[in-house]
Parts: C-alpha cells; structure tokens; sequence
C-alpha cells in the first residue's frame, strides 16, 4: 500500500472512531451506559487501528484492544501506560 493510500485509510479510520466518540457522549446524554461501553470499545479499536496504519502495519480482522495495543506498543512503548484501559473496557 502507498502512503497516500494508507493515509486516506488511516482518516477514515479517525473518522469512524470519531463518530464512535459522539456516539459515546449521546449514550450517556441518554443515560445508556451499556451503549456507551459499546462505543467506547469500538472508538479504542478505531483509534489504535488508525495508529498501527500510519505506522506500516497490515490490516487485519482483529477487534481484541489488549491486542491491537501489543501491536501498537511496538511503534510506542509509552502506549504501554493505556493497557490497565483496554482491559477494563475489553472486560
């Protein structure tokens, strides 16, 4: 994939994961904290997905955060700070 390719990728993936973070907010507005965790998730995975494009990493089905996160830790050991996040909102 070209960089210009894999940058397009990776702004629709903040866009999507942006999306997911309104998404967050109008949950909670709604008082539906079970919609908002859901989103949350799906915002992390969007984000860390977005994260590991922009650094040459190859696309793949994977919606697990602790993993997305091992994988994005490689580019930034300082991520490592946000695993204790993903578990809980994995969990």
């Amino acid at each position: 994939m070209n960089d210009q390719k894999v940058q397009l990728s990776t702004i629709g993936w903040l866009k999507v994961a942006k999306k997911d973070w309104d998404r967050i907010h109008y949950m909670l507005e709604k008082k539906d904290a079970e919609a908002a965790s859901f989103f949350l998730q799906q915002c992390l995975e969007k984000y860390l997905k977005a994260f590991l494009l922009d650094h040459g990493w190859k696309l793949r089905k994977i919606h697990e955060l602790e993993a997305l996160l091992d994988d994005a830790i490689i580019y930034d050991p300082n991520l490592k700070s946000f695993y204790d996040l993903c578990e809980r909102v994995s969990g």
